[in-house]
């Protein structure tokens, strides 16, 4: 089985999000991948649609062509990698290879997770372009380093997601 894991990036269906999906969908089919894991939680809390959902809305008719697994509870790149390996292994899927899809701005963050995560896989990782605002890019170092310790270290793991859920909240009541 080849299993493709797509990283959700946001509830709102935009057009450089529905341009990801697009590129993820043909990629997929081209490297006759078998299963999708659609990543991504309920990232904004008067939201009840998780970034999982948008993604399988996105695909529209393209999502009889793979079996569809959902991974609808992590909120960081990191969440979405991990918890797609305890998908994968805990209903025992018997994997060939991983692709992982991500956005250029994550490439490095996603590369390095997934030679964590996934070293027991024959796995790659492949980026599309999207385009983010400039201070994204330069906080992707110190997340990619956060995220790295985490993949390593349970306690540090579940500190950031207790971070980042506080980030949250505090953002959604200003």
């Amino acid at each position: 089985m080849n299993v493709g894991i797509v990283c959700g990036y946001g509830i709102v269906a935009d057009e450089r999000l529905v341009a990801y999906v697009r590129c993820v969908i043909e990629y997929a089919s081209a490297h006759q991948l078998d299963t999708l894991i659609l990543c991504g939680g309920q990232t904004i809390r008067e939201e009840k649609r998780t970034e999982a959902e948008t993604l399988r809305e996105i695909m529209g008719d393209d999502v009889v062509r793979f079996h569809l697994l959902m991974e609808e509870t992590s909120i960081s790149t990191l969440h979405n990698l991990l918890y797609s390996r305890q998908l994968i292994e805990t209903r025992r899927l018997p994997v060939k290879s991983v692709t992982i899809f991500c956005d250029t701005l994550r490439f490095m963050k996603v590369f390095c997770l997934t030679k964590l995560l996934f070293h027991a896989y024959s796995a790659q990782v492949v980026s599309f372009q999207r385009k983010e605002p400039l201070f994204m890019y330069a906080l992707q170092l110190p997340f990619t380093l956060l995220q790295c310790v985490g993949a390593v270290c349970p306690p540090f793991e579940r500190l950031l997601l207790r971070c980042r859920k506080l980030a949250a909240k505090s953002q959604q009541t200003r």
